[in-house]
């Protein structure tokens, strides 16, 4: 399939640095990546949830009829909202469980860009 050491060598080589240097880096970097992705996860959950209390308090006080079209474009919005969440927070598990792959995938990814 891929010979990643020869790849990680070549990388090591191309920085001036040693390959027992390189992928230890990677490894941490795939663990800060997924601690940034679980991050960036609970800052999506937040705003989601402040969109809903402050739409309910809104339409709760200013709004004297119902009207669903609002309603549906707020709720398309917290669908995309949750579709960014769910692949957010997989890929901070991932990245916090398993960063070795993580630093793998991330290299078989630059061999197939070039």
């Amino acid at each position: 399939m891929y010979d990643i050491d020869r790849i990680i060598d070549r990388l090591a080589n191309s920085l001036g640095v040693t390959v027992e240097h390189i992928y230890p880096l990677m490894v941490r970097q795939a663990y800060l990546r997924g601690f940034m992705n679980l991050f960036w996860a609970m800052l999506i959950l937040c705003i989601a949830i402040l969109i809903i209390f402050v739409y309910h308090k809104v339409r709760i006080k200013y709004v004297k009829y119902i009207d669903f079209t609002e309603d549906f474009i707020v709720f398309l919005f917290l669908i995309a909202l949750f579709v960014l969440f769910i692949f957010s927070i997989n890929k901070g598990i991932l990245g916090l469980l398993n960063p070795e792959w993580q630093a793998i995938e991330h290299l078989i990814r630059l061999i197939r860009r070039g």
